[in-house]
């Protein structure tokens, strides 16, 4: 009896001990032996009894994460088949109204057809006092090809600008989105021993996508976050809500909760507390690097004297296209001049919808998926490091 009364006191010890190295929080199934309980370390103390501000555990919290609140936003995502037919595809690019830039061009679009219409009257009835014959401008016909050439050059890489801005906002935003996934990783792996502030860590790594969104799209207000509710505590979800740039805010609080993890970390040695505070600052400056890049893309549009020299240019053209080519077209010229209005027009208006990808219109990035896909992965993240401290602590008692 008394051989197995020292067994089992030394398997508590060992037993307690093992779980407070691994998960920070004891084990519940074990008493803690008192000589184990004096041995633990004092920061797990610290951090075992620190309250998370009342908040609902982040597993839980992601869980039950709610977007019904969330102002919709639903972008046209076109991705073509390249291993078949792909005839509806076609047919949807083709005939489908959705997606397409209409308003931006509606006015100086009516305002050519109009003047077509006025054309085709003119030379094909005596309405306006008899039929004109427009043979001065007609000579221009020939030389409006070359005008056609170099007005093309320019749209071209008006559209090509448009294009390089829509892709180089996407990188951020992917960047954004990996700084994300390595931070919340770095987390579990650098701030296991204080799973209070490294769960605090993740609550606002889940936050920065939706505090970038919203400073771009100029979003304020409790509306704005209301899809963080739970997953912070009130009182941080009103600061965050009233923050004048709100990614910097999380920025702040993020590197706050690392020194303070890194701080109550007594199992390791200095470098490697010095190298984990070093990995999360790294993965912090990405986060930082994405958000700048996305804020130099939306408030940088290309430069006014360009782009009004190019619709001044486009407009004086296509008005002045029904003088030259009316007399040769007959009735034809409004139907004509409505087909190369909208093309040509049509390129600059999609060059305005794709510079600035961040707001609410149907070509623009899809933020609120992104938000959601960091959200899912820090969940899994945080599923993984608890599932790994699980399997740690059953393995150590298997030992033991």
């Amino acid at each position: 009896a008394q051989q197995f009364r020292t067994c089992t006191d030394r398997m508590c010890d060992w037993h307690s001990i093992l779980c407070h190295r691994v998960s920070g929080k004891g084990c519940l199934p074990f008493a803690t032996h008192p000589t184990a309980a004096a041995s633990m370390p004092q920061q797990v103390e610290t951090s075992a009894v620190a309250d998370p501000s009342k908040c609902t555990p982040i597993l839980q919290a992601l869980e039950e994460r709610s977007v019904s609140q969330r102002p919709s936003h639903n972008p046209v995502i076109f991705k073509p088949d390249e291993n078949a037919l792909d005839v509806y595809n076609w047919l949807f690019s083709v005939f489908a109204p959705w997606g397409r830039p209409i308003k931006p061009i509606l006015v100086p679009t009516t305002l050519v057809i109009a003047v077509a219409f006025l054309c085709a009257f003119a030379t094909e009835t005596d309405w306006l006092g008899g039929r004109w014959q427009l043979e001065v401008t007609a000579r221009l016909s020939d030389s409006y090809s070359g005008l056609f050439v170099a007005l093309s050059f320019l749209l071209v890489f008006r559209l090509n600008r448009a294009a390089v801005r829509y892709y180089e906002g996407r990188s951020a935003a992917g960047q954004m989105v990996v700084a994300c996934r390595e931070l919340a990783s770095e987390a579990c792996c650098c701030l296991a021993h204080d799973t209070v502030n490294r769960d605090d860590l993740c609550r606002w790594v889940v936050a920065f996508p939706v505090a970038t969104r919203n400073y771009l799209r100029s979003s304020a207000g409790l509306e704005s976050v209301s899809e963080l509710a739970g997953v912070l505590p009130h009182e941080d979800l009103q600061a965050l809500a009233q923050a004048r740039r709100q990614p910097l805010f999380c920025i702040d609080r993020i590197r706050q909760k690392s020194l303070e993890g890194t701080r109550t970390n007594s199992c390791d040695s200095e470098n490697i507390k010095a190298e984990g505070l070093g990995q999360l600052n790294h993965e912090t400056e990405m986060l930082q690097l994405g958000m700048g890049a996305m804020e130099r893309i939306n408030g940088t549009p290309l430069p006014f004297a360009y782009v009004a020299h190019l619709r001044t240019f486009l407009l004086m053209y296509l008005l002045l296209m029904p003088f030259v080519f009316g007399k040769l077209w007959g009735w034809a010229c409004p139907v004509a001049m409505t087909i190369l209005s909208y093309g040509m027009l049509g390129i600059e208006a999609v060059s305005v919808s794709c510079e600035r990808p961040f707001g609410w219109g149907s070509n623009h990035l899809p933020l609120d998926r992104l938000c959601d896909v960091v959200a899912e992965d820090v969940e899994q993240t945080l599923q993984t490091a608890q599932g790994s401290v699980g399997a740690q602590a059953n393995a150590a008692v298997k030992t033991v």
